[in-house]
């Protein structure tokens, strides 16, 4: 080989290295090394990064872009207030996905990717405290931690004492507070409340709704191109079915139901302008392949009876939608089957 091809060569292979060395890298915060919020997130101290629902979303989404990713280790000794926010404005991290919920108000000082994920709010409580109802936990201490969605409802419609962290040299878990009856209940996401109560038989999730909120990926505001390229990733993972491949992974399916059931809300859909028949078709089909089995009268006429099969998903938002058509069904419920039938 002339001296001159090796030059060549020798400066081509230069260039590579440089531009591999050069490739973008992006800081992520999605979840504390120790800490489990499953199926969110959970980083067990044995993994060098963080494992969920949030860690897989950023991965997924750095690779859409063709870059890097590489997870932040955050030290709790650390004086943090709104530890989310702060590690964007602190610059440690590019993009923050940690079950973080968009707001009006966190909108004035960040920016939000496109929704990636709809949440829902409920209340973690002592399976022996009988609460089954928000009104049950009125006048009584509730945990919400300061700078969650959580906080900001306890405000505004809690009438009891507001803990807003555990008590000083309190060594327990949020799990301990509530058996221990420092708390009565605990705020927060349901997929999150449900993990807590599944791993501990002594807890239950009170069977009522208290919010839906939109979750999104939080960036700086100093950094608008990052924000459109990632929501350019979203939705080339929302038409890919990657997304939706994702959410199933770690969350249930029947998810797709309730989202529905919300998404009518919102738009102010006015079911008594629906057939019953209409609104009972239309959940059957958005069941196929779920764990939940909607059963019309085969006569197709006059709705005599619909039972419905649940696991580990709340049936009260399918009974509000049937029973705003017929107001005078006789509801029996047990611990795995709910009958629903015509009064005559």
């Amino acid at each position: 080989m002339s001296l001159f091809k090796r030059i060549k060569l020798l400066s081509c292979l230069i260039l590579f290295s440089l531009s591999l060395n050069s490739a973008e890298k992006i800081k992520a915060f999605a979840g504390i090394r120790g800490h489990s919020e499953k199926p969110f997130s959970y980083w067990p101290l044995a993994l060098p990064e963080p494992t969920g629902f949030d860690p897989d979303l950023l991965r997924l989404v750095a690779k859409e872009m063709n870059v890097e990713i590489s997870f932040v280790q955050i030290d709790l000794r650390d004086n943090w207030i709104d530890i989310r926010r702060e590690v964007l404005d602190k610059g440690i991290a590019d993009l923050v996905s940690y079950a973080y919920t968009i707001s009006e108000d966190r909108k004035k000082s960040l920016n939000f990717s496109k929704p990636h994920l709809k949440s829902y709010m409920k209340a973690l409580v002592l399976k022996s405290s009988k609460m089954t109802s928000i009104e049950d936990i009125q006048n009584k201490p509730i945990l919400a931690p300061r700078h969650t969605t959580g906080y900001q409802w306890a405000k505004k419609n809690h009438k009891g004492p507001i803990l807003t962290d555990s008590p000083p040299n309190f060594k327990g878990t949020i799990e301990d507070m509530i058996k221990q009856k420092i708390i009565s209940a605990f705020i927060g996401d349901e997929d999150n409340l449900r993990t807590k109560a599944n791993n501990d038989q002594k807890l239950t999730v009170i069977d009522q709704y208290l919010m839906a909120e939109n979750l999104g990926i939080a960036i700086s505001k100093s950094n608008p191109d990052l924000l459109a390229k990632v929501n350019e990733a979203i939705e080339s993972l929302e038409k890919s079915g990657k997304l939706v491949k994702l959410r199933e992974k770690f969350f249930p399916k029947d998810r797709r139901l309730i989202d529905k059931l919300y998404a009518w809300k919102l738009q102010k859909v006015n079911l008594k302008s629906l057939s019953i028949h209409e609104v009972v078709n239309y959940l059957s089909s958005e069941l196929q392949g779920s764990n939940i089995k909607l059963t019309l009268d085969p006569n197709g006429q006059d709705l005599n009876s619909l039972t419905l099969l649940a696991e580990n998903i709340s049936i009260w938002e399918i009974l509000q939608i049937i029973t705003v058509k017929e107001p005078n069904l006789e509801i029996i419920i047990d611990q795995s089957k709910v009958k629903l039938s015509i009064l005559k």
